[in-house]
């Protein structure tokens, strides 16, 4: 029986690739993270932490609202 399924997974194997072509082309690899395509340290860096944290601004502190004074000991 065992000789049957190997004979079945076989055919589904020749089916799934019967009609790959190949080429003559290299291949090329190509970075998403970059429009270039061209693979950097600092491209790697920001893939990694994309979306992990902002950055901060320390100007941001200046514009925040608080409210204007406040009475501990009246």
């Amino acid at each position: 029986m065992q000789i049957m399924e190997e004979m079945a997974e076989f055919i589904t194997l020749w089916e799934l690739v019967h009609d790959v072509q190949f080429n003559e082309d290299e291949d090329q690899i190509e970075w998403k993270w970059m429009a270039s395509g061209s693979y950097t340290l600092k491209s790697a860096y920001e893939a990694q932490f994309r979306g992990s944290f902002t950055t901060f601004e320390a100007s941001d502190i200046w514009r925040a609202y608080t409210e204007a004074k406040h009475k501990f000991f009246a």
